[in-house]
């Protein structure tokens, strides 16, 4: 594989000026790579504990992807820093669609994980102790396997004693390139074209 397949769709969704990317960017792009499923879904099928083992160049392929990611993510989210641009023109649907075509699988777990979940939003229940629970999804997380590609971005209830909204909305999010309206930080900012040492260091 070669992320430079991954990096070509993420320039041609920053490049689209039209209000149907799904149909101009996205399809083209998986009827040009049709054998994009085929490695996504070997992954699933190779033994690990719990994670599969994957070689160096495809750690590069998976953040490649991760970015194109970011990018389909940021209709789904509320206006910030970056609210100059809302992002492709994509559907729910769509970006499920896509998802599945790619050999990814879309989940959405009922119960609130830290480790499925990326909190977008928290409303505060009049139970101080309540546990967190899911209200709404903006976005489904996605997984290969046991492996994680994406967590889902969900709105939750929680009591004042579990979540403080100020704090689960707006600390920075680590691992991650771009979001609207929170802080995040990427070892890739700032590494210019020196991006395949970066790839290493974020995914191993």
């Amino acid at each position: 594989m070669n992320q430079c397949t991954y990096r070509q769709l993420y320039d041609a969704l920053l490049d689209y000026q039209g209000d149907h990317a799904y149909a101009d960017v996205l399809l083209p792009w998986l009827q040009a790579n049709t054998d994009q499923h085929l490695w996504l879904r070997s992954i699933n099928q190779r033994e690990g504990k719990p994670i599969p083992s994957v070689k160096e160049d495809e750690l590069w392929d998976l953040y490649a992807l991760s970015r194109v990611f970011d990018l389909l993510l940021l209709r789904f989210q509320d206006g910030g820093a970056e609210a100059d641009w809302d992002g492709p023109h994509i559907s729910t649907n769509e970006f499920m669609e896509f998802t599945k075509a790619i050999g990814l699988t879309v989940v959405t777990p009922t119960s609130y994980s830290a480790f499925y979940h990326e909190v977008v939003k928290v409303e505060l229940s009049d139970k101080l102790s309540r546990a967190p629970a899911i209200k709404a999804y903006r976005w489904p997380c996605v997984m290969s396997g046991n492996l994680l590609i994406l967590r889902g971005g969900v709105e939750l209830i929680s009591g004042a004693n579990i979540l403080s909204p100020g704090v689960a909305e707006n600390s920075t999010l680590y691992w991650t390139y771009r979001r609207k309206g929170r802080p995040h930080q990427d070892l890739s900012h700032g590494w210019g074209s020196n991006c395949k040492r970066t790839f290493c260091t974020v995914w191993t």
